[in-house]
C-alpha cells in the first residue's frame, strides 16, 4: 500500500521531548492525590452532599531521557497537544534509564522515581494543588549512590515499597520512613542453583540525603 499523504491541516511536529533520544515513560496515576482523613471534614452523607464537582483530572506523563533530564507531561484537552508541566527535572549526570510515577496512595502529593547510568535513584516529590496544578516545586531526594549504573525503577502496587534493579547484580526494596529518608529493607540475591533468597537486609536504617543537582 502506498504511504498516506500528509494532514495539510494538521500541526507541524513540535521539538523533540528529548534531544538525544527517550529512554522511558510513565503514567500519572488517573486519580487525584488526596489525604485520607481531613480533620474537621464532613462525614458520611453530609460528605457527599458537601463535595463539590471535581473537574477531570489532567493526562500527565513522566519521561526518561539521555539528555539526564526527567520531563514532566501534561495534556492540553482543547487541543490534545501534551506541553510541558514545569521545569524540566535535573539531578542525573549521565542516561536518566527509566522513570516510574508511584501509585495514589492516600497523600496530597506525587512522587516520582528515576534512575539513570550515574548509579542514581531520585525520588522526586511534589505536593499538588487543584486541578492537577503543583503547589511547589519537586523536591528530590536520592538514595546511596550504587556501584553500577541502574536499570530500572518499579513501584509496588499500594506505592509504599520501590523497587531497584542495579548493574551491580543487586535487586533492592526501599521503603520511606516517617521522617522523609529512605531505608533499604530487603535484597533479592540469586542463590546458588538460579533460586532467589532475600537475606536480612539492615532494617529501619535512614538512608538518603536531599540531592545537590549538579
Amino acid at each position: 500500500t502506498e504511504p498516506r499523504p500528509a494532514d495539510p491541516a494538521a500541526s507541524p511536529p513540535g521539538p523533540p521531548a528529548h534531544p538525544m533520544g527517550v529512554t522511558s515513560i510513565s503514567w500519572a496515576p488517573a486519580v487525584a492525590p488526596s489525604a485520607l482523613w481531613v480533620r474537621d471534614a464532613p462525614q458520611g452523607a453530609a460528605a457527599a452532599s458537601a463535595a463539590p464537582s471535581a473537574a477531570p483530572w489532567p493526562k500527565r506523563i513522566a519521561t526518561a531521557g539521555c539528555d539526564g533530564l526527567v520531563k514532566i507531561w501534561r495534556e492540553d484537552p482543547a487541543s490534545g497537544d501534551w506541553l510541558p508541566d514545569g521545569a524540566p527535572l535535573a539531578a542525573h549526570a549521565d542516561w536518566v534509564r527509566a522513570v516510574a510515577w508511584a501509585p495514589s496512595i492516600g497523600l496530597a502529593a506525587s512522587t516520582i522515581a528515576s534512575c539513570g547510568q550515574d548509579g542514581k535513584v531520585v525520588l522526586w516529590t511534589r505536593e499538588e494543588g487543584a486541578e492537577g496544578g503543583g503547589a511547589e516545586e519537586w523536591k528530590p531526594v536520592e538514595l546511596p549512590r550504587f556501584e553500577g549504573p541502574v536499570w530500572s525503577v518499579s513501584w509496588a502496587p499500594t506505592g509504599h515499597v520501590l523497587g531497584v534493579a542495579s548493574g551491580d547484580d543487586r535487586l533492592s526494596l526501599w521503603k520511606e520512613r516517617l521522617d522523609g529518608s529512605w531505608a533499604n529493607i530487603s535484597d533479592l540475591i540469586e542463590a546458588e542453583g538460579g533460586a532467589a533468597n532475600a537475606p536480612g537486609a539492615p532494617q529501619g536504617v535512614p538512608v538518603g540525603a536531599p540531592a545537590t543537582g549538579h
